[in-house]
């Protein structure tokens, strides 16, 4: 971090935005060095942030906190991964596992005894999620070390992310959207949505966390259409985007609560959806933008 404090010095940085998962705990521990240079860090400190990035760890905090969160088991070994995965109804049910700490769906698995391999292998890219319990231990039998994973409900229903701004363990905002159509982990269908239920919960998780400045959520609907939380992103999401078009643009707020103005969120635009769409540049042989 001293190279970074040395560029915001130079350049007269005053606010440091978090956008990468893996930046975040250094970012957390030298969040006091940052300060007392003038530097504002918009996120949690290390002990909070450092249970928002272990999925397992946000899980049991979630859960005392009083929000909904899938049934878990955290496997430190193969026969555990078994176990569990029996434990959660597999293979008569299928079952979710994934890393406790990773971002990106790295990892992640759902365990499903019952899909067709052959249409799974002619049909879906090699990217897909579905496996079977036998295929991922052949391949974790492999390794060196067994690597930590959390053996999870599978949650069939609607998907949802909080975009959410905190000051020190208050929520300022939270703005719930559906996730319409989603290809590898990002969103190109998606709606803000005025869910109570969403905004409550992340209440609870902000105020029983004490959370700080920008922070993230994911939940997912069960069977039975209860919204569980699935993960946290203490940092600016990828689809950002859209609460800005709704109305609340958290990177302009936390630079403006950075510099110690006030804050105003004012209206929601309830119902406003965003689609992204691929496009195309192109450019000649020397490199130059071409027009097409």
């Amino acid at each position: 971090m001293p190279k970074v404090l040395d560029i915001c010095e130079r350049e007269n940085i005053r606010v440091i935005l978090p956008l990468v998962t893996r930046e975040l705990i250094p970012l957390s521990k030298a969040k006091k060095d940052f300060n007392e240079r003038g530097v504002y860090l918009p996120i949690s400190d290390e002990d909070v942030m450092k249970v928002l990035n272990d999925k397992h760890k946000l899980s049991v905090r979630a859960k005392e906190a009083g929000v909904s969160v899938p049934d878990f088991r955290l496997a430190t070994n193969i026969a555990e991964l078994r176990a569990y995965a029996s434990e959660l109804g597999y293979p008569d049910r299928p079952v979710c596992i994934k890393p406790p700490i990773s971002n990106g769906m790295r990892g992640l698995r759902i365990l499903d005894e019952n899909k067709d391999r052959l249409e799974l292998l002619l049909s879906e890219k090699p990217t897909g999620v579905y496996s079977t319990l036998d295929e991922v231990i052949a391949i974790l039998e492999g390794a060196d070390d067994f690597p930590p994973y959390l053996v999870m409900e599978y949650l069939p229903g609607e998907e949802y992310t909080i975009d959410a701004m905190a000051d020190k363990g208050e929520m300022v905002v939270s703005v719930p959207r559906l996730r319409q159509r989603i290809r590898s982990g990002i969103s190109f269908d998606a709606r803000v949505v005025r869910d109570k239920r969403l905004i409550e919960m992340t209440r609870l998780l902000i105020e029983g966390l004490d959370i700080d400045g920008v922070c993230g959520f994911q939940f997912r609907e069960s069977d039975e259409g209860t919204p569980c939380l699935i993960e946290s992103n203490p940092r600016l999401q990828g689809t950002v985007i859209l609460t800005a078009g709704a109305g609340v643009n958290i990177p302009y707020l936390l630079v403006r609560m950075a510099l110690g103005e006030k804050i105003e969120v004012g209206n929601i635009k309830w119902g406003m959806s965003i689609k992204r769409y691929w496009g195309w540049f192109f450019f000649d042989k020397d490199g130059s933008p071409y027009p097409f």
